[in-house]
């Protein structure tokens, strides 16, 4: 008897593995056919995720990634390549094999088989929970099919492998069996350490979860009782982190990542991304229903219909113990091992997701608490247990309710409802998964980011220009992204094509799309694009003199980059890219001795009016904060700082006089070197008190850059009846210094500290 129930349960594994099989060759032929021929998505996180690992698997080796933040370059943990395969791949590139011509189709099969291991790792969970083996691999494939990360195909790929999850609980559930067995913490141990290598979230995500169970075990067992095991899961979850914290203190040499990424209080779940739908065709009848918005996308791991109406049933049954006085029914469930400490330890894994406590009104200090694991700010993905562990108490839920009734001579009404909530289930994974399968097949296009044809190599090669004339690629319109002091997104075209141009020439970028990037670094390549008033301090450690190839799309480019391409020399144009060269030496040029030299000649001629020379007669104002108690001037000593997240007041009075119904512009230099990011700046006018006008400036998306200085500008026009102007900053640690608001149409002199000319906040003092 006990020989055929392990012939059984063998059978069904193989049985849901084959399913799992088919079921990821119906809703991908094309990929699983050819996974080297697709691209999951052409833009946004996917195609950079596409290009970091294609570039550094065919040109890079051992830490350094060189393709973006050129001349550095970057630590591989940053650029989001998934280490753990790029890094074989180059070895092996390196030792003559051509195994990196088919990395991409090693990550696109890597994600469909991770769905098939997920269903099979699930069934073997499922099956521990004393599920029969027909139900628990008909469970096992739905919760598979209706996993998270299958959203994440088509963006964060190191992100989108469904089977981590299972294995994590798999290994606890062992270890809650037999707790004295230590390979089940040492392959957790490992396990986790070496996802780590793919995205630290895996890591996180795993040690998280098995931390939470001690709390769970100290309450349900007894803290005496349960000691040993929780000192050893807690032992297991901090090496790798402690581990992995020493690898990168030890490899990587920068100093000033940001501390405070932003979405730690934004991007979360909540009870909307767990339990409303957020795929049609469910989703749009529920916000029908309910009037609610979409689902906040890094909380979503949507449970399906079943899950909730599981969740109302247990709600109900909860409430009976409570009003009975039956506390322990609900602390220490009747549930089997796995899901009896599991399914709270994933609820109190759901509530760090949920960003709780913080986002409590008044609790929001609580995130200075947190220090390096605030790096991890979208808490929302820590809710993929809870996904995990919830979907399996729901399938347990329904099977021994549907049990209770079979035994209860009820057959026919427990078949009655069982099965129209499984096609419920299986119909919501259909309808989850189809959408994002039909838009990845649809795009078997990988030789045209990356195949010799029709490419930047051939394009080149019509003119008398070589790959090797140029030092590095400068796209247009820019885009850099990788920390919270500065923001410009890529459009789709932008992106594609400097990826591609990069990738086709062995060229780096003069940008970075990557995460905590250095905020010096960052402020160093976004100056590239600062008026000619600014020195490009990057230029001078540039290895080489060789020209910028710009990239340039056919999109509308801003002032900044339009002064750019006017520098540059057209190599070729096309429908879909136009490339120019420009010199090193005209991107270092600037206007400082001309207009030193121009002031030296105009200021004898204007009056001064307290200490500001104006070349109209124009009202202007400029607050110095040269009387502020912080001392960490820009140009002399004093600034205005706020260390509190809150709208600061930079200035709040009447107009300076005599006005102009002209357009104004009101600008100020903010430090880029605080704790925070440089969120955005606020003009309104008044009429007394009626608003008038009220505009804003997203500091973000700002390319006037002098030192660790960022300028941010607000343009504005004052209405014929205006007599009062506010100007606010909203930030958190904000450090600003050299408040002007002039007439557009006039200029501003005066002089700093070492009598020094400025002009309308920049300096004019030679450069040595």
């Amino acid at each position: 008897m006990l020989r055929q129930h392990v012939r059984r349960y063998w059978a069904g594994m193989l049985l849901v593995g084959a399913l799992a099989t088919l079921l990821v060759a119906k809703f991908f032929p094309g990929e699983i056919r050819y996974p080297n021929e697709y691209l999951n998505a052409v833009s946004g996180d996917s195609i950079k995720n596409y290009f970091v690992f294609e570039y550094y698997t065919h040109y890079d080796s051992g830490q350094l990634f060189t393709g973006m933040n050129y001349p550095r370059g970057e630590h591989i943990n940053y650029p989001d390549m998934q280490p753990l395969l790029a890094v074989p791949l180059a070895w092996a590139r390196q030792l003559g094999l051509p195994l990196a011509d088919y990395g991409i189709g090693l990550v696109n099969i890597g994600l469909l088989l991770a769905l098939i291991v997920a269903a099979v790792v699930l069934y073997v969970i499922l099956y521990r929970l004393c599920l029969p083996v027909w139900y628990a691999g008909i469970a096992a494939l739905l919760i598979t099919f209706m996993a998270p990360q299958i959203d994440r195909f088509q963006g964060h790929m190191s992100l989108a492998y469904a089977c981590f999850v299972p294995i994590q609980w798999y290994c606890i559930i062992r270890m809650l069996e037999r707790p004295t067995r230590r390979r089940w913490y040492l392959l957790m141990g490992v396990f986790d350490l070496l996802i780590g290598l793919l995205t630290a979230y895996h890591m996180a995500i795993g040690s998280l979860l098995l931390l939470a169970h001690i709390p769970v075990l100290a309450w349900q067992q007894g803290w005496r009782r349960s000691w040993p095991l929780a000192w050893r899961m807690f032992t297991t979850a901090a090496l790798p982190l402690l581990a992995f914290r020493v690898w990168l203190g030890l490899s990587d040499p920068i100093t000033d990542r940001p501390l405070n990424p932003y979405g730690l209080l934004t991007a979360h779940a909540n009870f909307r991304s767990v339990f409303a739908p957020g795929h049609e065709p469910l989703k749009q009848l529920w916000q029908f229903i309910f009037e609610t918005d979409d689902p906040i996308f890094e909380g979503q791991v949507y449970v399906g219909v079943v899950g909730l109406l599981v969740l109302l049933s247990t709600g109900w049954l909860v409430l009976r113990y409570l009003r009975r006085g039956q506390w322990r029914r609900v602390t220490v469930p009747v549930l089997p091992t796995g899901l009896r400490t599991s399914l709270w330890a994933a609820a109190l894994v759901l509530v760090a997701a949920m960003a709780m406590p913080m986002r409590i009104p008044g609790f929001s200090g609580l995130t200075e608490l947190l220090g390096p694991l605030k790096q991890f700010r979208a808490l929302g993905r820590f809710a993929w247990p809870f996904y995990y562990v919830f979907s399996a108490y729901a399938a347990f839920y329904i099977y021994r309710l549907w049990r209770y009734l079979r035994q209860h001579r009820a057959p026919g009404f427990a078949t009655s409802w069982l099965l129209p909530l499984l096609l419920l289930w299986g119909g919501e994974a259909v309808w989850y998964v189809r959408p994002i399968a039909e838009n990845i097949e649809s795009r078997a296009v990988k030789d045209k980011l990356v195949g010799a044809y029709g490419n930047y190599q051939q394009l080149l090669g019509w003119s008398a220009f070589e790959p090797t004339d140029f030092q590095a690629i400068l796209p247009l319109p820019y885009f850099i992204v990788g920390t919270d002091k500065l923001d410009m997104g890529a459009t789709e075209q932008a992106a594609y094509q400097t990826y591609k141009t990069a990738l086709n020439l062995h060229l780096p970028l003069l940008t970075m799309f990557m995460a905590r990037s250095s905020v010096g670094e960052t402020l160093r390549l976004a100056q590239l694009l600062s008026s000619p008033l600014v020195e490009k301090t990057l230029l001078p450690k540039l290895p080489s003199t060789k020209p910028i190839l710009l990239v340039v799309t056919p999109e509308t480019l801003r002032p900044a980059e339009q002064r750019l391409v006017h520098m540059a020399q057209l190599i070729r144009a096309t429908p879909e890219v136009s490339l120019y060269a420009l010199p090193i030496s005209a991107l270092a040029a600037t206007t400082v001795a001309s207009e030193r030299t121009r002031a030296a000649a105009l200021l004898p001629t204007l009056p001064a009016v307290n200490g500001l020379y104006t070349t109209t007669g124009k009202g202007v104002l400029r607050q110095s904060f040269d009387q502020s108690p912080d001392r960490r001037g820009r140009l002399a000593p004093g600034a205005f700082y706020e260390p509190r997240e809150m709208f600061s007041t930079l200035y709040a009075g009447p107009l300076p006089m005599p006005a102009d119904t002209g357009r104004y512009e009101a600008s100020v230099w903010v430090n880029a070197t605080t704790a925070y990011g440089l969120g955005n700046m606020q003009v309104k006018i008044y009429h007394d008190a009626e608003q008038l006008d009220h505009q804003v400036a997203d500091t973000r998306i700002s390319t006037e850059i002098q030192g660790d200085w960022v300028r941010v500008a607000v343009v504005f026009r004052r209405p014929p009846t205006a007599n009062r102007i506010e100007v606010l900053y909203d930030n958190h640690d904000l450090l600003a210094d050299d408040l002007v608001i002039r007439p557009l149409t006039t200029d501003v002199y005066w002089f700093d500290q070492h009598h020094e000319p400025v002009l309308n906040g920049y300096p004019l003092a030679p450069t040595h």
